[in-house]
């Protein structure tokens, strides 16, 4: 995940994971936001903490 970010932007991780993706991201800190909460669950050590995403806070 850090990688593809660091080598590439915000895209690449989205283009190497085959992420599916929205055209109305507003900007490439939507983009990799999006991209970082889809790939949470495979990459947890690098993703968190929790509260980022909402978590512990009503969210999900």
């Amino acid at each position: 995940m850090i990688g593809p970010l660091l080598e590439g932007g915000p895209a690449a991780p989205v283009e190497r994971y085959g992420l599916p993706h929205e055209v109305a991201c507003v900007d490439a800190c939507h983009l990799c936001y999006t991209a970082r909460e889809m790939l949470r669950e495979r990459f947890p050590e690098f993703l968190g903490p929790g509260q980022i995403y909402g978590e512990g806070l009503g969210g999900r």
